[in-house]
């Protein structure tokens, strides 16, 4: 009772994503989404995409007001083989484009690279002082990391699966540094 919901209409993000130095048949070979986060002090980042036309150009609707980050995206069983190199609005490089409500947001250029997809990790989750907790309530993630070490925000890594023992082995990777984080869930 006295639950009071309110809406507002969502704002739009378009652009073109040009690929830097490679093959442009590229964009026809691989279905590609351009995903929005936006930051918000309320909850969790919500997360919009649109899809990627074979000329590059994308549109992505329904986007609530705040501060946008721009990441390609891919369905759970897609390698992402493309990265985000830079991000500019109007010609001027910018990491997040303030989105105000019900507005348009236009002249997006996402300047991506082809990463060839030839590094792999093995590894194996141990307990230090302790026993493993059971292996349906572990999960491991891979961050790719940029020159300074910091998480990139626009790489999408599939999630590698445990065995019974702990081990795992991701392949299909972008060459570079990694963060490896292990999530227990209860």
């Amino acid at each position: 009772t006295d639950l009071l919901i309110k809406t507002s209409k969502g704002s739009t993000l378009s652009g073109v994503m040009v690929i830097d130095g490679s093959d442009k048949s590229l964009l026809t070979s691989t279905p590609l989404r351009m995903c929005a986060t936006v930051e918000s002090a309320l909850y969790a980042p919500p997360k919009s995409s649109g899809a990627i036309g074979p000329d590059g150009t994308f549109t992505i609707e329904g986007l609530q007001s705040g501060l946008a980050q721009l990441q390609l995206c891919y369905a759970r069983r897609e390698r992402g083989q493309f990265e985000v190199v830079r991000v500019e609005r109007n010609g001027i490089p910018s990491e997040t484009i303030n989105v105000k409500e019900r507005e348009h947001v236009a002249g997006i250029r996402v300047l991506v690279k082809y990463v060839k997809l030839t590094g792999s990790i093995r590894g194996e989750v141990k307990a230090e002082n302790g026993e493993l907790p059971p292996i349906s309530q572990l999960r491991l993630w891979l961050w790719p990391l940029d020159e300074n070490l910091q998480p990139k925000r626009s790489s999408s890594i599939p999630t590698p699966e445990l065995d019974a023992r702990g081990r795992f082995f991701a392949e299909g990777l972008p060459a570079g540094a990694y963060r490896l984080t292990v999530y227990f869930n209860l």
